[in-house]
């Protein structure tokens, strides 16, 4: 039955309310969603106008390069600028973006006009060209050399090669006479004299060659430097060898890169060996420092140049390739191509100075882009102008689908838009990633999650109320239940002493007793029985006038302690089976109390304490003045009280869960109506129990001040 209502109750709100509610948040739920595909394919619109907007911005900054460059070699004779290269240098550094600038000329010549490289690649040219001139000088100085290298009479060659000296006219041979002069007074231990001829060589015959190719400029300087440490003067000799470093790394000599890696050991080795020295002075940690710097430097230089010969050796097939579309190619505009060559690849732009319609060209002029400052300074800048980064991830990819650069931001999922660069040049690809919400975010960030908010709200409004329905027909069903249980169980404590008068009243009325003593215990009987009645109709008499707020209370100013004997003893007397004692001063602090509530409450007490008693046969009370307090304790030594009933059992008709408890005779009204009648009396009711061991109630009624 219970089971039946439930379920009515439960399908009349789902039907009735449930239903329309799911509805409503079905629909909402449909509109935030299209509202976030709405907000979704927004969000791709921008994502694709601000990659387009990125990629622009790199076109447009190539294409303003290129036209700065025609422009200013517009201004100039541009073949004349291949030999000093100024305004390309300035160009240069105006924009960090150009790595070289190069010439291509039909006679398949391929100049760098700005170009700053440590040493050139290896030919031989020079080599040649330098033997030619030695043969010159030989024959000048033919007796000298014969006194220096087959005599080896080093004074008679030092006079012949001065004298020489003295007769010569070209600057070749006066700078490899000198150079001679000062190898054979370095022979003759004449070191002053030899600083001196090398000072004079580095200073007016810098550029000049000897054989091999070699600059005497160079070769001087680390002869003059050797010359200082064989006089031990190792500061001089360290700022010499630092100025000939300082001149290599500056490119002050155009060297093949088998020289200067030659000469740049030598002097490397030179200065690590002066400055390895023990117990250096203080003032020569500059020299040291200039030293850290000048290597630093080198490093940097020598990456260039070793990038840039790549690219030489690369570019010249290339150029020719490219040159006969170029020559009938009449437009101004740039053209761009990407070379590959190994692990790297070359941005290049091809340019066509201005010229008259009918002339040849024989000269393009190409722009070498940095890929790396494109990429870390102008990409960078474009993306941190253009791309939130709360908005989305993004990702540079080359043509081989390596990250070239990316966001600080986490990426997760697949990229939203994807486009390559104008051209394809640079050869590279952008992809942006959105950042994809949390499981919830997009429900709580649009703009029509109002409709979601009150959806949850009417939910929990129907969720509480149903919850609050279902315990209140919970309740009702327990109460009525209990009801229930009442009038059957109060039927049967009527019927009960009812039969027992009866029985008693009819042996005594047909004379069936045979003994005065006999008839005394039928007396005693029926009076117990009565009583018992009494008890039941109080109770229930009282309980209804509680519950309708009729119950009305006669309080007098009186000491209960008589009151107190008398129920206890009434109790003892009815049942003779049971120990009461009690502990019950005299007098006892005056308490406003209605008498015949009080003796009802004590008697429903004990009452409950015989019932509940089990094996044990002994209930103690006392009384005594507490705190302003009379405090009254019925003690029995029962079965005691499940922990989970002690709140519920001043609860009207409740008699506890435990099977046991059930078996004894009771409504189920009597602790109820002991908590009312002692909150009447603006007191209060207490219960210790412990199943196996006993429960103590105790009742509080506040003393009559003085």
């Amino acid at each position: 039955m219970e089971t039946s209502k439930h379920t009515k109750i439960l399908l009349l709100f789902l039907g009735g309310i449930g239903f329309p509610c799911l509805l409503l948040g079905h629909l909402a739920y449909r509109g935030i969603r299209n509202d976030q595909a709405l907000r979704e394919r927004e969000l791709l619109n921008q994502h694709r106008k601000r990659a387009n907007l990125i990629v622009k911005v790199i076109h447009d900054s190539i294409s303003a390069i290129e036209q700065n460059f025609l422009q200013a070699a517009t201004r100039f004779d541009a073949r004349r600028l291949t030999l000093g290269g100024s305004a390309w240098d300035t160009l240069k550094i105006r924009f960090p973006l150009i790595a070289e600038i190069f010439f291509w000329e039909n006679s398949g010549k391929l100049g760098f006009p700005a170009a700053e490289v440590l040493f050139v690649a290896d030919s031989g040219s020079k080599a040649e060209s330098q033997e030619m001139r030695s043969t010159d000088f030989a024959a000048i100085v033919q007796e000298g050399q014969q006194l220096e290298f087959q005599q080896n009479d080093d004074r008679a060659a030092l006079a012949f090669y001065q004298q020489a000296l003295a007769r010569a006219s070209g600057d070749q041979i006066k700078a490899e006479l000198l150079n001679a002069i000062a190898r054979v007074q370095k022979k003759l231990g004449r070191f002053p004299d030899a600083i001196k001829t090398c000072n004079q060589l580095t200073r007016d015959y810098s550029q000049a060659r000897i054989a091999g190719g070699l600059p005497l400029g160079l070769t001087a300087r680390l002869e003059r430097g050797d010359l200082f440490l064989a006089t031990n003067d190792s500061l001089r000799a360290l700022q010499t060898f630092l100025e000939a470093y300082t001149q290599l790394v500056n490119g002050e000599w155009e060297l093949e890169k088998s020289q200067y890696d030659f000469f740049g050991h030598q002097v490397v080795e030179s200065i690590a060996t002066i400055l390895a020295r023990a117990k250096l002075p203080a003032s020569w940690r500059a020299h040291h420092a200039a030293f850290e710097e000048l290597q630093e430097k080198e490093k940097q230089r020598r990456a260039a140049t070793v990038k840039l010969l790549a690219f030489q050796q690369k570019v010249a097939a290339f150029l020719s390739e490219k040159n006969a579309h170029t020559r009938n190619n009449h437009q101004h505009a740039a053209q761009h191509f990407v070379l590959n060559a190994g692990d790297h690849n070359y941005l290049i732009a091809l340019l066509k100075l201005p010229t008259e319609s009918n002339a040849p060209v024989d000269t393009i002029w190409g722009l070498w882009l940095d890929a790396n400052h494109l990429k870390a300074h102008v990409l960078r800048a474009a993306m941190q102008a253009h791309l939130p980064a709360v908005s989305a991830g993004w990702i540079v990819r080359d043509k081989n689908g390596n990250v070239l650069a990316k966001s600080a931001a986490a990426l997760a999922g697949t990229p939203v838009v994807k486009t390559e660069f104008s051209e394809k040049f640079p050869p590279w690809s952008l992809e942006l990633y959105r950042r994809e919400p949390a499981p919830f975010e997009a429900l709580f960030s649009s703009e029509r999650s109002i409709y979601f908010y009150v959806f949850v709200l009417i939910a929990g409004i129907l969720i509480f109320g149903l919850t609050l329905t279902l315990r209140s027909v919970n309740h009702e069903l327990e109460l009525a239940r209990l009801k229930s249980d009442f009038v059957s169980t109060i039927s049967h404590d009527f019927k009960s002493p009812l039969t027992s008068i009866r029985q008693l009243a009819e042996m005594l009325q047909t004379g069936r007793v045979p003994s005065e003593s006999r008839r005394r215990q039928y007396y005693d009987a029926l009076v117990e029985q009565s009583e018992r009645l009494s008890i039941l109709i109080d109770n229930v008499l009282d309980f209804a006038k509680m519950e309708e707020g009729r119950k009305m209370f006669a309080f007098e100013l009186m000491d209960i302690s008589g009151l107190l004997r008398e129920i206890v003893a009434r109790m003892q007397h009815s049942h003779e089976g049971f120990q009461i004692h009690a502990q019950i001063p005299e007098p006892l602090p005056a308490v406003n109390v209605d008498r015949l509530a009080i003796s009802q409450a004590m008697t429903n007490l004990l009452d409950n304490a015989i019932k509940y008693s089990g094996d044990a046969n002994r209930i103690e009370v006392r009384a005594f003045a507490e705190n302003q307090h009379l405090v009254i304790i019925v003690q029995d030594y029962g079965i005691g009280i499940e922990k989970g009933d002690i709140g519920k059992i001043f609860d009207r008709f409740y008699r506890g869960g435990d099977p046991l408890l059930r078996m004894v005779k009771g409504t189920g009204l009597g602790l109820m109506l002991v908590k009312q009648i002692v909150k009447a009396h603006h007191g209060a009711v207490q219960v210790e129990s412990e199943p196996g061991w006993g429960s103590t109630f105790t009742i509080r009624l506040p003393l009559q001040q003085a």
